[in-house]
């Protein structure tokens, strides 16, 4: 997430990879090198710049990346983009969840119809604050960023940030690491 913090403040991005299996936290430097090293490889293996791709990381905390099978993972992931469905994503990225969480919708915003998609990740363990929660929102709309940003504080506002996590389950929190990644506007 530290890598990511600068970027999110651009309110730009193309890509989003992720990892399931291995937290990349409690790592230090060499966390953070490997995290940049994923985005840098990312990135040029889908010719954009490395500040447009996000890192996001799940699993096993304190223990360093395995860098070999990222390196090796990345070229075969780039080739192979749109061979998934959301809800693939979201069952690979599960680690103690009981069952994959993604929602479409069909919306229109701004006189222009299109889907918006959520997928979500993260079970008993989200304290504190949402810390092991991977929340990605994602459209195809060509829309303002600020339309997006509304959209996201109008649909959790008195609301006290409630996310399902485990069937029959609700816990009080707020999704506040959300990244809007819109095809449309990024290229």
């Amino acid at each position: 997430m530290k890598l990511d913090i600068e970027k999110i403040k651009s309110g730009k991005g193309q890509a989003i990879i992720v990892n399931s299996g291995n937290a990349n936290a409690c790592t230090g430097r060499k966390g953070l090198e490997d995290a940049a090293e994923t985005a840098s490889l990312t990135a040029k293996n889908l010719k954009i710049n490395p500040s447009l791709v996000y890192v996001c990381s799940t699993g096993v905390i304190g223990t360093p990346m395995p860098m070999e099978k990222i390196k090796a993972a990345i070229p075969v992931l780039t080739a192979n983009l749109g061979r998934s469905s959301l809800r693939d994503i979201a069952s690979a990225i599960m680690t103690t969840d009981t069952f994959p969480k993604v929602i479409t919708k069909k919306v229109r915003i701004e006189n222009r119809t299109g889907t918006i998609a959520g997928i979500c990740k993260g079970a008993g363990m989200i304290a504190p604050n949402m810390a092991t929660m991977l929340c990605f929102i994602l459209t195809d709309i060509a829309v303002e960023k600020r339309t997006l940003i509304r959209a996201i504080k109008d649909s959790v506002k008195n609301k006290e940030g409630r996310a399902v996590i485990m069937p029959a389950y609700n816990r009080r929190a707020l999704c506040h690491d959300i990244v809007f990644i819109n095809k449309m506007l990024c290229g």
